[in-house]
């Protein structure tokens, strides 16, 4: 969750089932980040659910608002969309005899509302953890517009992090995404790359991050780019690895292994020396210098 506020229901009303307000709530505003029924994936969404209406297994809907009190009572969608869209485009297959129950809620603020978008239908996965990233990143101007498959990559590093070194900790990854916005922002840059964006990388990146800044914004662009010096140099020698394990797919290395790699390399370059970056399996986690 991004605050500890909740959001309130106020108000249920079940009205029936019309055109009017089918199309009401098909033009009603959407958190930023919504599901768009205008894309590929909420066109199938939207033509799955004709599907039920025809074939006489599509029944009375809820759909959901939210008003927040920061934004002088603005109301937005939160749960609906694509039903209340099918409804609109159906014709003469509109429903008859059917009721839409609405639950209206009242938040304090667009995280409250946030939270409260974010538990509709979750465990159906009609909300995908893609769905979730889009609308926790347009809110924080840092991640507006960058894709929600390197935003995950980069959390589910930060997660691996915590876990490596806690493993009973109880983790939302989608809770790094605001606290971590500048981290996020930074390694954008890596997590489009195929041998960067495994978790492992991912962990010692945010690792060595945390405890020195300066020197992982040198360190990793030369690991992204293989631009060390010499074929011995810790960031050559581990771009290297990461590479070829991105080829051999016969050579399995574990989060763990990776994330232990990847210190050995930034310990001997911060050292000034060369590695081979050994591993071990009851080896102790690498403390970043």
């Amino acid at each position: 969750m991004i605050s500890q506020e909740k959001a309130v229901e106020y108000k249920i009303e079940t009205v029936p089932l019309t055109l009017e307000i089918a199309k009401h709530y098909s033009r009603m505003a959407t958190l930023k980040g919504d599901r768009d029924p205008d894309t590929d994936k909420g066109k199938k969404r939207v033509a799955w659910l004709y599907g039920t209406l025809i074939g006489g297994m599509f029944h009375s809907p809820i759909w959901s608002t939210v008003q927040i009190v920061s934004e002088k009572g603005k109301k937005y969608r939160v749960d609906g969309g694509h039903s209340s869209v099918m409804l609109t485009q159906s014709g003469s297959y509109f429903p008859e005899g059917l009721s839409v129950t609405i639950r209206n809620f009242r938040a304090p603020d667009i995280d409250t509302a946030i939270d409260l978008y974010e538990q509709f239908n979750r465990k159906h996965s009609t909300r995908t953890t893609t769905d979730l990233i889009k609308n926790r990143s347009a809110y924080e101007g840092l991640l507006d517009d960058m894709a929600p498959t390197s935003i995950d990559n980069i959390i589910s590093g930060i997660a691996c992090h915590i876990r490596l070194w806690n493993p009973t900790a109880e983790i939302e990854k989608l809770d790094f995404i605001r606290p971590q916005s500048e981290f996020i922002k930074w390694a954008y840059s890596f997590a489009g790359n195929k041998k960067m964006r495994k978790a492992g990388v991912m962990a010692a990146v945010f690792s060595t991050w945390v405890k020195n800044r300066s020197a992982a914004e040198i360190f990793w662009p030369m690991v992204n780019e293989e631009t060390g010096k010499t074929p011995d140099c810790p960031t050559r020698v581990l771009a290297k690895f990461l590479q070829n394990i991105c080829i051999d797919k016969t050579i399995k290395w574990t989060s763990v292994a990776i994330y232990v790699k990847c210190h050995r390399a930034w310990n001997a370059w911060r050292d000034e020396k060369t590695t081979s970056l050994k591993y071990h399996k009851r080896c102790a986690l690498p403390e970043p210098k």
